[in-house]
């Protein structure tokens, strides 16, 4: 996706390199399995008009989508709609912390705490944390020094890194990517040992399917890992 002015108003299709430009531009929407979604519409690309628009929430960061399911983090809990209806969650999720939708639980950031809650059986605190991501039954998370990776109810891998004043973190196929900060340079880092540096900053990774989409200064560029 791209923005300009601050909402986003294109949207690219790697492989093919297809661009389409939306009719109406969205703040902070979610992207998955061809579905744009956010505060003005659900858009199922390639489209360029949403197909309808889902009633305004107040969202406090980017909204997250699998595709059919969308989550929200509001001022009073996280709101998860589904194929079925809709399902509010107590919390208090930090602004501006992007949430994490997997198979069967939600994740997201509260007083620097991942807050989990799988299969509807309770809110618990799961690791100190800045960050959070997920797929499938896999969920990460960053804090200061480290980025840990686990499937649920298995070992956690953790990959030790300055990672403190990271934006975000992306997780693909059980792999890992975030800024890591080597004294004034910040390159990007992924836990299966992938890395792109350079001259400058390496900001913003998103993996996806063999890919890295991240920014270099103010170009958006997009190397394969294979």
């Amino acid at each position: 996706m791209g923005c300009f002015g601050g909402k986003v108003n294109r949207a690219f299709h790697l492989p093919s390199g297809e661009q389409v430009e939306l009719e109406r531009s969205v703040e902070a929407p979610g992207l998955a399995e061809g579905v744009l979604v956010g505060p003005t519409g659900r858009w199922v690309l390639p489209a360029t008009e949403p197909m309808d628009r889902p009633e305004e929430l107040e969202a406090i960061a980017p909204w997250i989508t699998d595709g059919e399911r969308v989550l929200v983090a509001t001022p009073n809990g996280l709101v998860l709609r589904e194929p079925g209806g809709e399902v509010h969650i107590g919390g208090s999720p930090t602004p501006w912390r992007q949430p994490a939708l997997g198979e069967g639980f939600v994740a997201w950031i509260e007083d620097e705490v991942v807050m989990l809650l799988e299969d509807g059986r309770g809110i618990v605190e799961w690791a100190p944390g800045r960050h959070v991501a997920a797929q499938d039954r896999i969920v990460a998370w960053i804090d200061d020094e480290r980025v840990c990776v686990q499937k649920l109810g298995e070992m956690k891998q953790c990959t030790w890194t300055d990672a403190h004043t990271s934006r975000a973190l992306t997780l693909d196929d059980g792999v890992a990517c975030w800024e890591s900060w080597n004294g004034a340079d910040v390159d990007v880092e992924c836990s299966d040992g992938f890395r792109v540096g350079g001259d400058g900053h390496q900001r913003a990774p998103s993996r996806d399917n063999g890919r890295v989409l991240y920014r270099d200064g103010e170009t958006v560029r997009v190397v394969s890992v294979e």
